[in-house]
């Protein structure tokens, strides 16, 4: 892929990216959110209704895509500056590490050029 065709990403693909970036930040807010309360809480386990566990799957299941796209589209081509350090962040900081490849440069490199 070369710098005038990664501009190329349709609209639905930059819509579904951001709309996994959301649900999968709003999972892991959630789950940390959730290790403190339970940590200081003092409760012995989570006893959460099963609507919001399912919710929470769904979440780690949309996590765990964005991941791995984000990981396809590192390898497809390489950021140019500290691609190693980018490596490293996404494969060893799994979902955090693509919270910030996704903000920090998938969006610049996919940046549409007409508005959307």
């Amino acid at each position: 892929m070369t710098e005038s065709s990664a501009t190329n990403v349709s609209r639905a693909d930059w819509y579904l990216a951001h709309v996994m970036a959301l649900i999968s930040l709003v999972t892991l807010l959630t789950l940390f959110s959730a290790r403190i309360y339970l940590e200081f809480g003092g409760k012995s386990g989570p006893n959460l209704p099963l609507a919001l566990r399912l919710v929470v799957a769904a979440g780690g299941f949309i996590s765990i895509w964005f991941w791995i796209r984000l990981l396809v589209d590192y390898f497809k081509e390489r950021p140019k500056r500290n691609s190693v350090l980018w490596g490293f962040l996404l494969v060893l900081g799994s979902v955090l590490g693509s919270q910030l490849y996704f903000w920090l440069i998938w969006r610049r490199k996919y940046q549409p050029t007409t508005g959307l």
